[in-house]
């Protein structure tokens, strides 16, 4: 009984060691920069270009229709949910250097200019 319990000791000792030395070498992951996208009848507010990085962008769509918003580009295509006038979301990207394309996915938007590109550099 008495070898059980040194051993059950001597492997949680271990495993209390392995968690601390884990706990050390590990870095926090840095919150993504936010970024506000404004979405108007036929523009998209933001800046046109913007560093490498995690970011949050805050999309609102200040117009009248509806509208939402997609990246596209560097191997990345995500989006939001199309939004009601007055609607606010956020959508979490990890942007490389390259170029990127964003655009609103309702119907016709994007071809009434409701497009632009996006530089994003190291």
């Amino acid at each position: 009984m008495y070898k059980l319990s040194l051993a059950v000791f001597i492997a949680l000792l271990l495993l209390a060691c392995t968690r601390e030395d884990v706990s050390k070498n590990s870095q926090p992951t840095p919150a993504p920069a936010a970024q506000e996208v404004q979405l108007i009848e036929y523009a998209i507010r933001m800046p046109d270009t913007v560093p490498a990085g995690r970011y949050a962008f805050q999309v609102e769509n200040a117009g009248k229709e509806d509208h939402g918003f997609e990246i596209e580009g560097n191997g990345i295509e995500q989006k939001t949910d199309i939004l009601k006038r007055g609607d606010v979301t956020s959508l979490d990207v990890e942007l490389k250097p390259g170029t990127y394309t964003v655009y609103c996915p309702v119907k016709g938007h994007k071809e009434k200019g409701m497009r632009k590109t996006v530089t994003v550099h190291q």
